[in-house]
């Protein structure tokens, strides 16, 4: 019988596989000023003025936004996981079940945006 529990410690480990998507899209809003207000803490500058210059001489624009697709499909898989193990451990905690969408939809989001500019059609 599977149950229903509220967190499980993949749900968190999921979250820290989302960090490079935040650090990315923290940079681009800052870079083009939408998205954040004139006043954040002083570390969201540091984090998104050390992600632009990394990504400044565009070599590592695609390889950094492919390691951040790859850990966003790996932490929805880890937080995912206690909910396709084999029907007799199945768990269903709800925590990891909105963090696993919820990184499944920052993948579809940012695989749009990637795909868009690489082959320059229109997000």
């Amino acid at each position: 019988m599977a149950k229903l529990t509220v967190i499980d410690w993949r749900a968190l480990a999921a979250l820290g596989l989302g960090i490079p998507y935040a650090a990315l899209w923290l940079a681009e809003a800052r870079a083009t000023g939408t998205g954040l207000t004139d006043e954040v803490p002083r570390w969201v500058d540091w984090w998104s003025d050390a992600v632009q210059g990394v990504m400044r001489t565009g070599e590592l624009t695609f390889p950094i936004w492919f390691v951040a697709l790859v850990l966003l499909l790996g932490g929805a898989g880890l937080a995912l996981e206690p909910a396709i193990r084999d029907p007799g451990e199945r768990r269903y905690p709800v925590i990891n079940l909105v963090v696993a969408l919820g990184m499944f939809a920052a993948f579809a989001v940012a695989a749009w945006t990637v795909g868009a500019d690489y082959y320059g059609f229109a997000a």
